[in-house]
């Protein structure tokens, strides 16, 4: 047998088998790389979004936190300048916590599929962890609005007359009847329970704000950080 032409044929197997795994890797390497890519692009999208709606839950904020200031200025100073529809108004913001939900499908992708792994020590992992932690504090102090809130309901029923309260609430205007109880400014202005209600109504939507301005930071940085990636491909 001519051994030679047995080695070359072997060779040729052993080299062609290897070509093949490398193009079968590099491709799927591709694949990977360009479904990591669409992630990052869906993260940023969704990012953009959730953007404006944190930008819109700290103007609520900050009008939650406008209407407790001007209640307690009035208190503070035992004189009633706004009409009683307008205290009623205050009121009814003041008691409200609003939602605050984001949206994390691309996130969960991502998440779900390895792609965090994959970009592991990277500045970009970090921003979304960053995110994720600030997005975490916002929920957990929204969390425990509601439990306060709760934990009041029995003093202030006894305290506000929610009939009166209710008359500033869109959704009731067409069912709208007169509340044969309203809210009395000196008797609320006398009220320590209230008063210390205010106060600490104002202390967790002032705590709140701090983090959505430290979430909403964060996701500008994040989107800012996607934007560069995808200007790399």
């Amino acid at each position: 047998q001519n051994w030679f032409a047995v080695g070359l044929d072997f060779l040729i197997v052993v080299v062609g088998v290897f070509i093949g795994i490398q193009v079968a890797n590099w491709n799927d390497a591709r694949a990977e790389r360009a479904a990591l890519v669409q992630q990052f692009e869906s993260l940023r999208i969704e990012m953009e979004g959730n953007h404006d709606e944190i930008r819109s839950h700290k103007e609520t904020i900050n009008g939650q936190l406008r209407d407790i200031k001007a209640i307690r200025t009035s208190f503070a100073s035992g004189e009633n300048a706004v009409s009683n529809d307008r205290l009623n108004a205050q009121l009814l913001n003041m008691f409200r916590v609003a939602q605050f939900n984001l949206d994390t499908d691309a996130y969960d992708e991502l998440a779900d599929s390895g792609g965090l792994r994959r970009i592991s020590g990277t500045p970009l992992r970090a921003a979304i962890m960053d995110w994720q932690s600030a997005r975490a504090e916002v929920e957990r102090i929204n969390v425990d609005a509601l439990t306060f809130r709760q934990s009041m309901m029995g003093d202030l029923l006894e305290t506000l007359a929610f009939g009166g309260l209710i008359d500033s609430f869109d959704p009731v205007q067409p069912y709208k009847v007169p509340a044969r109880f309203q809210n009395d400014f000196d008797t609320l202005v006398n009220n320590r329970k209230f008063a210390s209600f205010l106060a600490l109504r104002m202390g967790v939507e002032a705590q709140k704000l701090v983090f959505v301005e430290r979430l909403e930071a964060k996701t500008q940085a994040l989107i800012d950080l996607l934007l560069a990636a995808e200007a790399d491909q």
